[in-house]
């Protein structure tokens, strides 16, 4: 039952170590604005720890109380990886269909990136909306005198996927080029843990 932080801490460790090149970089944004977009993690854990424990406490689905905001969650995390890292594309087929423009180079940017923040949010927003329950999962089904070792081990899992995670981005080649494939990778383990 601990391995979900596995894959929950493998999708943040590649969202740490690539969104801001790739913001930089792919979605054109200035330094100064890629590093503002890091508030919306914090935000959204402020904001969306305290509203997935109230709901899920309440939550009285047949699959219990944690379970479907975790599946959710994780299909919310996987659709956010796919907008994010598909942002420019998604953009320059909105601007096709629209009238030619001269312009259109900067508009497909500055649609680009809207899509890319949007996408960082949301992925943060549901990165929490699967790592709360998943803890409080953890309290839920695990005995007391069982707590601290599930938990050492959720915590263990979660330090290796960090550094799993970051393996695999020092090793590829120009990893933001390769945005699409590590999320990919990042995804399959989420939903395989």
């Amino acid at each position: 039952i601990s391995l979900g932080s596995f894959g929950v801490s493998f999708v943040w460790a590649l969202e740490f170590t690539l969104a801001t090149p790739y913001f930089r970089t792919a979605l054109r944004a200035s330094t100064r604005l890629s590093h503002h977009f890091w508030i919306l993690g914090p935000l959204s854990g402020l904001l969306v720890a305290p509203l997935v424990g109230y709901y899920s406490d309440r939550c009285t689905s047949r699959f219990g109380k944690r379970r479907p905001f975790i599946f959710v969650g994780t299909i919310v995390v996987c659709l956010s990886m796919a907008l994010l890292t598909s942002a420019r594309q998604i953009a320059a087929l909105a601007h096709q269909q629209g009238p030619a423009r001269s312009d259109i180079k900067e508009d497909v940017s500055t649609v680009a990136l809207f899509l890319g923040v949007f996408a960082f949010g949301l992925l943060d927003v549901s990165l929490n909306a699967v790592m709360w329950p998943l803890r409080a999962l953890l309290s839920d089904v695990v005995s007391s005198s069982e707590q601290h070792s599930v938990q050492a081990a959720a915590a263990a899992l979660a330090a290796a996927a960090e550094i799993s995670a970051s393996i695999l981005v020092a090793v590829v080649n120009t990893p933001v080029t390769h945005i699409q494939g590590i999320f990919v990778v990042g995804a399959a383990t989420l939903l395989c843990t």
